[in-house]
């Protein structure tokens, strides 16, 4: 069979920038990109992260840059957009994060349908009683009209501390400001919405000294949460065959995992396997392994040991083969020199969504890839016969008669510069 496909035709990859911040979000694989620097003894020292989405989980939806860290004095501002009028158009820039808890933190926010308050307040640990807008509660309030905020455009939020004193803006309109008490001690960076979907975009953060994770980091960072923490790769349907690569940074902790085979998107730990590096196991030598939870069956040699000799304080580079039949192949390194590999046969192989894991861990993925055969059709063409001898095409069988020597047939209507051409 005569097969054609022209550069990306035969494989469908995918780059994923973002990142993850604060699980169970899912990241918007396409759209989140960060990238910051990291200076030592700078003052006003930026991170700028393009672009955000927080989906509609329903309730508080809440997102952690888990890049950007450990701030006293700062200006933090974001554009924001709703996409969808008819939810809650509640979104909050989040600062001040001391732990996983959602609710140890400030909160700067827009609540657009808002009943029982003002529209635009800030709350949260810090502060003896919450900042709000002018006017009355609900939609008697008429601050965001008198100001020309339109919640169903972009807008922008910041907002600016200074020596323990909080100002909020929108659109540079002054909303409220207020002391913060000696319960503040600065902490992390985030966002939140209210049973609404937000894009935060040019987001800026400008500090004293930005205590960043990593130096360059591209991709998605776990915060490490007890036990598993999970976070899947929203642009990538279910797939059974494919090749899963990405680089690991380890901010804490020691074990991060390629998920696979993940059988429910919303409920991603209750069937999957997964390939992972676990620096804590068989007492400190550390293993690579593949692995089941209520997914398909492991075969053997699905574990390799030690790997003492990879660097956790550098990128450590995990890629993950699975084909159609369930065959496994993993490995994990810094470089050539010290990459493992381990290989099993799953049975009762279905396939299933991709994800990462950090286990008691924080971890940084970047550089993430997925690659998936596409299967081409059938290549349909007339074929010039260019000898003297007779040829003859059936579908997509062609016979070149003996000419004596060299018997040339061509396409007659194709050029290409990028192709796959196999027979």
């Amino acid at each position: 069979m005569l097969k054609k496909a022209l550069q990306g035709a035969i494989s469908a990859s995918m780059l994923l920038n973002g990142m993850i911040v604060y699980t169970p979000i899912v990241l918007n694989a396409q759209e989140n990109k960060a990238k910051s620097t990291q200076t030592q003894n700078v003052l006003s020292l930026e991170s700028r992260i393009p672009k955000v989405v927080i989906e509609n989980n329903g309730g508080d939806n809440f997102l952690r840059l888990a890049t950007v860290q450990g701030q006293t004095n700062f200006t933090f501002s974001a554009d924001v957009t709703f996409t969808n009028p008819n939810e809650q158009q509640s979104a909050a820039l989040v600062f001040g994060i001391r732990s996983g808890n959602t609710d140890d933190s400030l909160k700067a926010n827009v609540h657009g349908k808002i009943d029982w308050n003002v529209p635009a307040r800030v709350w949260g640990y810090g502060l003896n009683s919450d900042l709000g807008c002018p006017g009355e509660n609900g939609s008697a309030n008429t601050f965001f009209k008198d100001n020309s905020i339109d919640l169903t455009s972009t807008f922008n939020m910041k907002v600016v501390v200074q020596n323990k004193h909080l100002q909020y803006f929108i659109n540079d309109k002054f909303v409220c400001e207020g002391d913060l008490n000696d319960d503040y001690n600065g902490g992390d960076f985030g966002f939140m919405t209210y049973s609404s979907k937000a894009e935060f975009s040019n987001i800026l953060i400008q500090g004293d000294s930005i205590k960043q994770g990593y130096a360059n980091v591209e991709g998605t960072t776990i915060y490490g949460v007890p036990g598993d923490a999970h976070a899947l790769l929203s642009g990538v349907e279910s797939v059974k065959a494919f090749t899963y690569e990405a680089d690991v940074n380890l901010i804490n902790g020691g074990c991060a995992a390629l998920t696979f085979g993940i059988q429910d998107f919303n409920n991603p730990g209750a069937s999957w396997l997964g390939a992972n590096f676990n620096f804590n196991d068989l007492n400190g030598a550390g293993q690579i392994r593949v692995f089941s939870v209520n997914g398909a069956g492991i075969g053997e040699n699905n574990s390799y040991t030690p790997i003492k000799d990879i660097d956790k304080t550098q990128p450590i580079h995990m890629k993950l083969d699975v084909t159609e039949e369930g065959i496994v192949t993993f490995s994990v390194g810094n470089n050539d020199a010290n990459t493992h590999t381990v290989s099993t046969t799953l049975t009762n192989y279905t396939g299933g969504y991709l994800g990462a894991l950090a286990f008691d861990s924080s971890a940084s993925f970047s550089n993430i890839t997925v690659t998936t055969p596409v299967e081409a059709s059938p290549y349909e063409t007339n074929f010039v016969n260019v000898g003297s001898s007779p040829m003859t095409v059936d579908g997509n069988n062609i016979t070149l008669a003996n000419s004596g020597g060299d018997h040339f047939a061509m396409l007659d209507k194709e050029m290409a510069n990028d192709f796959i051409w196999e027979a």
